[in-house]
């Protein structure tokens, strides 16, 4: 009893922060997670009222945790112009160059990176100079998120609040909500995102089946503090049971996302704090001196999961709901702000054209704009994590030429630098210069 009124007193203070909600906005965000309140601001801007539904309480103050995002030049973009970069600009790593090699942890080394494959991505494209990419910490993203939404009348943000049901009509759906203090609150919208994430339950209820595979390998990702300055340059090894990836941070700290055999990494996670960096180490090297762990370690499962189609009666995956990849191009997040900004150009389209915004007929053109740069982006990290995890000589001398070959043709290198940087094919309004 105790549990449930502090709870409820919770929920009461949550409510009293933040204006009162409406009930028929033009969107229902379920989702509240950084797609979801992004989702919420970019349709704010576009001109449409949205409500977005968090799970979680009002985090009150975020301590770090060590979860980070990776973003590209071009999904800095939307932020930019949705006026959020300013207070995120001075709280993001640069990553002025990336340097990709392919090598067992003795070899890596020699020759400055040269004795395996070797691929160098510079802060250049097509003669302009501007950094490849930024990471920031979750809580610092959300905290700005957050503080826009409270600033946007347009849109609103239920925390503590889970969906019992959605119903979908000719005219509307209906979005029914479980909260500590009431069940049953209904809000009624033209249309839905499904902003839930890779296990999407608004996903299973709309009854859309999904491709998955199963990569057999998990994701620990952390964050080193470290004596050696890591010079604002990722860095992306090529190990025979993964890849592993060290992404700077500000303050001398670099994220790392660390994929293993599933089967070796609860060893892995077992071990005394020492013992883990000894491990660390042999596949790390001298890069950045002495390392100590500055956060948790997370242990993520890695599978690809695309849904046969983007969206259903008055519902569209968004984020994670939509596409699952492999973190070896450190695309999840990107992918889904590009969903964000399509699906805006999209719903603007048909307004203005005097049409239900929920209608499936205008939301195939979001899913004809998605789906291949969606399961490109997921085949192409799939199929690179396959083919560097074969351990044959004939495979990897084929890997080294193709990854220096890739290097030196300057028009290959910086296309792939542009892909990169969700910089291709046709960009959403959010995402042009």
């Amino acid at each position: 009893m105790m549990a449930l009124a502090a709870s409820q007193l919770f929920c009461k203070i949550c409510r009293m922060t933040q204006p009162d909600i409406p009930t028929t906005p033009d969107i229902a965000i379920v989702g509240g997670g950084l797609a979801g309140m992004l989702a919420g601001l970019a349709l704010a801007h576009s001109g449409f009222s949205s409500i977005v539904i968090d799970r979680n309480a009002e985090p009150l103050e975020a301590d770090f945790d060590g979860r980070t995002t990776a973003l590209s030049y071009g999904a800095v973009r939307v932020f930019e112009q949705l006026g959020l970069w300013q207070d995120l600009a001075p709280k993001a790593g640069l990553m002025s160059d990336i340097m990709i090699s392919d090598g067992t942890p003795a070899d890596r080394f020699r020759a400055g990176h040269q004795s395996a494959g070797f691929m160098h991505f510079r802060d250049e494209v097509e003669g302009v100079k501007k950094p490849l990419g930024f990471i920031l910490e979750n809580r610092h993203l959300r905290a700005v998120l957050e503080k826009a939404i409270a600033k946007t009348p347009q849109c609103s943000l239920i925390y503590n609040a889970t969906m019992r049901d959605y119903r979908a009509s000719t005219a509307d759906v209906k979005i029914t909500l479980n909260t500590p203090l009431n069940s049953g609150d209904t809000i009624v919208a033209k249309l839905v995102l499904a902003c839930d994430g890779r296990g999407s339950r608004l996903r299973a209820m709309a009854g859309i089946r999904t491709t998955t595979n199963d990569y057999h390998q998990t994701a620990l990702t952390f964050v080193l503090k470290h004596s050696a300055s890591h010079d604002n340059v990722a860095h992306q090894y090529f190990l025979p049971d993964g890849p592993f990836a060290t992404l700077p941070m500000t303050d001398n700290r670099t994220s790392v996302v660390w994929s293993e055999k599933s089967a070796l990494t609860p060893a892995l996670l077992a071990l005394p704090e020492d013992q883990f960096i000894a491990q660390l180490k042999n596949r790390l090297g001298d890069l950045l001196g002495e390392v100590e762990l500055a956060s948790k370690i997370y242990a993520y499962p890695l599978s690809m999961i695309l849904p046969v189609k983007f969206f259903a009666d008055r519902l569209v995956l968004i984020g994670d709901a939509a596409h699952g990849i492999h973190p070896i191009a450190g695309q999840g997040f990107n992918l889904g702000v590009k969903d964000i900004a399509a699906l805006c150009d999209v719903l603007v389209e048909m307004r203005d054209a005097g049409l239900d915004i929920g209608h499936g007929t205008g939301l195939e053109k979001y899913e004809r704009w998605r789906r291949h740069d969606t399961t490109t982006m997921a085949l192409g990290s799939g199929g690179f994590n396959l083919l560097f995890t074969q351990k044959s000589h004939g495979v990897r001398a084929l890997r080294s030429a193709g990854m220096s070959m890739l290097t030196k043709i300057a028009p290959l290198n910086q296309r792939l630098m542009r892909h990169a940087g969700a910089d291709l094919g046709e960009l959403p309004s959010l995402m042009r210069e």
